[in-house]
């Protein structure tokens, strides 16, 4: 009986190749390290965005005494290495929950931002009672910063369509985000204003 000569196989498709244990570890290392310099480079995107007003803000008008700001995001990896993103070593920006054993998890902060940002709508009546009360005009686009404040519970959603409910504790501890519908934007009142920057 004769032995078939097998050639060409493509290997490609293969689900995973073993490796030894310390070249799994070093990749392992890189794979964690550049989804950090990723959601990095999402964060900064985000913020060079702030000042573009979404335009819905100018076809609606606002009442009561609440203005819009949308805030700022801290950054997610440590940049004071000399070069910003290649380190790729994350911040320590994490918040305790229980998980559903009753174990306690360490989740990414759901809402990682600053206490600044812009003004992206202001009812009139506050614009001119801040206006007479300290003579200062307050515009949209103004950046400002804030008093800390309860992020959760003031939390303004553009698109009524898209508010956040509450997502499961398996979700949460499978690594989905709590507010993947929300894009930086608190209802807060005018004298939260701590200074115009």
């Amino acid at each position: 009986m004769s032995k078939r000569k097998i050639e060409n196989v493509d290997i490609s498709a293969a689900k995973s190749i073993i490796l030894p244990p310390e070249e799994e570890l070093k990749a392992s290392v890189e794979r964690e390290k550049q989804k950090n310099i990723d959601k990095q480079a999402a964060v900064e995107a985000y913020n060079d965005s702030l000042a573009i007003i979404d335009p819905i803000f100018a076809a609606k008008t606002f009442v009561g005494t609440e203005i819009k700001v949308r805030l700022k995001k801290q950054d997610y990896v440590v940049k004071n290495s000399g070069s910003e993103l290649t380190d790729g070593i994350k911040k320590d920006n994490l918040i305790a929950m229980e998980a559903s054993d009753g174990s306690t998890l360490l989740v990414d902060n759901p809402l990682p931002f600053m206490f600044e940002g812009i003004i992206t709508a202001i009812p009139a009546v506050v614009k001119r009672s801040y206006s007479e009360e300290y003579g200062i005009d307050l515009e949209v686009g103004s950046y400002v910063e804030l008093r800390e404040f309860t992020m959760h519970s003031n939390r303004y959603y553009l698109d009524k369509n898209k508010v956040d409910t509450k997502i499961s504790q398996e979700a949460i501890e499978q690594g989905k985000a709590m507010f993947p519908n929300h894009e930086g934007y608190f209802s807060v009142s005018v004298y939260d204003i701590e200074s115009i920057m």
